[in-house]
């Protein structure tokens, strides 16, 4: 079991090889990255070590199965770039359907003969005409017969 520390110092040694393809690079270049002297550095590496965190390499250490447990990688997969394109593709395509069919849902009238309410009314604006009375105080409103039975219509 690791301590909080030794925890910390690990999490520490995995982001550095990380940076590193795997492997921890000198002793003198791993501790400026933590900030610690070379010893305790030294220290460190040999206890994760010991705990079969790290394996001894000809130059370093590395992480413990690390080529297994790391996810290949997009620069490794030439056929990456194709398969997105092919994946945004088929999004797209699907999207534009679901949108063509909505559209065309909402133009068609309904099963019961009234229209959507996406449909367009006609333009009564001009047909409605607001008028103040000086005596009364009061708007008036006055609507042209054609309109009431353009909105009746509707």
């Amino acid at each position: 079991m690791l301590t909080p520390e030794m925890f910390k110092h690990w999490v520490n040694v995995l982001c550095i090889a990380a940076q590193h393809n795997g492997e921890l690079p000198a002793i003198s270049v791993t501790s400026f990255t933590l900030r610690l002297s070379e010893a305790k550095v030294a220290a460190i590496l040999t206890k994760l070590n010991a705990l079969e965190l790290l394996d001894k390499t000809e130059k370093s250490f590395k992480p413990h199965n690390w080529d297994r447990r790391q996810y290949k990688t997009d620069h490794a997969d030439n056929t990456n770039a194709e398969r997105q394109k092919n994946l945004r593709r088929r999004k797209r395509d699907e999207l534009n359907e679901l949108r063509a069919l909505r559209d065309a849902v909402r133009n068609t009238p309904l099963r019961n003969g009234v229209t959507s309410v996406m449909a367009k009314r006609p333009d009564t604006e001009t047909d409605i005409t607001t008028t103040f009375s000086e005596d009364t105080g009061r708007s008036k409103l006055s609507i042209s017969t054609e309109a009431v039975s353009t909105l009746r219509r509707v």
